[in-house]
């Protein structure tokens, strides 16, 4: 996620309040704080920021329909840039989307594809049928801001403003619009039904079928012949329809969710689920019986014991990331032919196997995972790498054409030479990524317990440290810091909001609090709650409670805080009378959060710079 250049950012202006607080044992969650006084305000981003430092798109493997987004139709073997007309040079990429013969990006808020047009999936009114240089999506998507983009195999779908829409074909209602019109322009996903008027944090699309998040729960909608909708309807709905939540998704709240051609999976609470079409066992749950309602995916294997972090479906198999404290591995199951699976094997399998070690990715932590039905990749340590490809099409990315049955690195030689990735995504017979400029702190060496978490916040441009080159990781990070840092996060590509109006929500925070947008902001969205004193104290200290409901307000905006269970406690200092009880134990669950090696969690003591930016690290994991 990205930061934006159309003005001038600034990162932490006030003088935090010292602050005594044990140093627990490293490797744990480390909240110390320390009596500090940060350097001068710094602008992120700025105007003059050059295009090399910002997050550019990525594509390779085939490129006969324009694809790749380069301005031409070849095949690349290797990563190129995908700015062909330049519709994209200089812009900011927060979203990138490989759709079966056409890919789509998020940019400062708006949405823009190339490739293949034969259906209306590129989103443009002129009958094109292709375009090898990005084309912006217009009509409804005007004057919204884009969060989220997915393509599909004839058709795509965004997220803007907590809003679904959706465009291409559209011959079993998968547009969503209560019509089975094919549309080349956006169209609003309807709010009749149990979808209403919700605020939709994800979407995703891969054949005739459309599902999105919104307020924690799970909505789909398109053709449901294999039970992908996840809900006892008809063979299709041109609706939305809400996920059956009687089952194993009772009092669960949903963070992420995949489609494949289909069946359906979600991460709920740090476990995964799958429903629909079943028969290379791609729904995980150890058979290849078809499932209408979710399903739990098999843990007594390979996941046995781990939370998982994220997930991504292919035609007819699915990955996720799955770890337990700081380790995270890619896991996949379903179709497995020619190695599709990374298991150094050949076998389709119906349970979770772990990708395989051998190679150069050995036991490297990955971040996040994507799949289809030839193989997939994964990013680690900011670089990226794949496996498959059986028909040679270029899609591993590793500068000449050949397959692989382990993951192997994307070529990182030429253009990707000191940029770390972001994002990822596989298609068939495509790749594309978003990489920025590896950053580098002065005060953050190679020994620092949390220098990985820290170099991935900062390569998604939601930190970029001070104007002398420091981080400053063992700083607390204050109120009104942290509220940036959670817009910023959850508003990949935007500028901080200003205030506007002359009226303001807290007595406390004046117009002229350069911080002042942004905690208007999460007073808007009930992220923080105004008080009868109407205070906010934006210069204090935060502790881990209260980021622990901060980031579930955002996470889930909308949903009431979570509720502590009657099971036993996950922290031996959280109790039911403990304040944000629900909301520390959403975050354990999630994985979001490791706690201390004597299982504490310690929800009075402050937030380091260091270990909020593991945190955020963990929470990126589940988007």
């Amino acid at each position: 996620m990205v930061r934006s250049r159309l003005r001038p950012l600034v990162l932490l202006l006030s003088v935090l309040l010292p602050m005594v607080v044990l140093v627990p044992p490293a490797g744990a969650d480390r909240p110390t704080a320390v009596a500090a006084v940060p350097p001068p305000a710094v602008a992120e981003f700025p105007p003059e920021t050059p295009n090399n430092d910002l997050p550019v798109p990525f594509a390779w493997g085939v490129g006969d329909h324009g694809q790749i987004g380069d301005g031409t139709q070849q095949q690349r073997p290797a990563p190129v840039m995908s700015i062909g007309g330049g519709k994209l040079a200089g812009k900011e990429i927060s979203d990138i989307s490989v759709g079966n013969g056409h890919t789509c990006a998020a940019a400062e808020g708006a949405a823009y594809c190339w490739g293949w047009n034969s259906y209306g999936e590129l989103g443009t009114e002129d009958a094109v049928p292709s375009s090898s240089a990005p084309i912006r999506v217009g009509g409804l998507l005007t004057g919204r801001t884009v969060t989220e983009v997915s393509a599909g195999d004839s058709n795509t779908c965004a997220v803007a403003d907590g809003a679904a829409y959706c465009w291409g074909s559209n011959d079993f209602g998968q547009l969503g619009d209560g019509s089975q019109k094919d549309s080349p322009v956006p169209v609003a996903v309807s709010t009749e039904g149990p979808l209403g008027s919700r605020w939709v944090t994800a979407i995703s699309v891969y054949g005739t079928h459309v599902c999105a998040v919104a307020s924690g729960r799970a909505y789909c909608w398109g053709r449901n012949e294999s039970g992908q909708l996840g809900s006892l309807v008809a063979e299709k709905s041109v609706l939305p329809v809400a996920v059956d939540t009687s089952g194993v998704l009772a009092g669960k709240s949903v963070q992420a969710i995949t489609t494949g051609a289909a069946h359906t999976c979600v991460v709920a609470e740090g476990a995964a689920y799958c429903w629909g079409r079943n028969i290379e066992g791609q729904l995980g749950t150890g058979n290849y019986q078809q499932a209408a309602l979710p399903h739990a995916v098999y843990t007594i294997g390979a996941l046995h014991g781990l939370t998982v972090k994220s997930i991504d479906a292919g035609r007819d198999n699915t990955c996720v990331v799955a770890g337990t404290g700081t380790t995270r591995r890619a896991y996949c199951w379903g179709f497995g032919e020619d190695g599709a699976l990374g298991d150094n094997n050949v076998n389709t399998v119906n349970q979770p196997v772990s990708v395989t070690s051998l190679g150069k990715l050995g036991t490297k932590d990955v971040d996040s995972v994507t799949i289809d039905e030839k193989g997939g990749c994964v990013i680690a340590t900011g670089l990226g790498y794949c496996w498959g490809d059986p028909d040679l099409t270029g899609r591993l990315g590793m500068g000449q054409l050949g397959s692989s049955m382990i993951p192997v690195p994307v070529f990182s030689a030429a253009l990707l030479s000191g940029r770390t990735m972001t994002s990822i995504d596989t298609g068939a017979q495509t790749s594309a990524a978003i990489a920025v400029t590896t950053p580098s702190f002065g005060d953050v060496g190679l020994k620092q317990p949390f220098v990985d978490d820290i170099t991935w916040l900062a390569g998604t441009g939601t930190a970029a440290g001070y104007a002398d080159g420091t981080f400053h990781p063992t700083s607390a990070i204050d109120r009104q810091a942290m509220m940036a840092f959670l817009f910023r996060f959850a508003n990949p590509g935007q500028p901080d909001p200003e205030c506007t109006g002359d009226t303001r929500v807290f007595d406390d925070v004046g117009a002229d609090n350069v911080f002042c947008g942004v905690i208007e902001w999460a007073a808007d969205r009930s992220i923080t709650l105004i008080t009868p004193n109407k205070l906010f104290a934006p210069a204090a200290a935060v502790t881990r409670g209260v980021m622990a409901t901060w980031i579930r307000r955002t996470e889930h905006p909308g949903l009431p805080d979570a509720v502590c269970g009657a099971g036993p406690r996950l922290f031996a200092d959280v109790t039911a009378a403990t304040p944000f009880c629900g909301n520390i134990e959403w975050l354990g669950r999630t994985g979001i959060t490791t706690g201390y090696p004597n299982k504490t969690f310690r929800t009075a003591h402050g937030v380091r710079r260091d270990s909020m930016a593991a945190f955020f690290h963990r929470w990126g994991t589940i988007n």
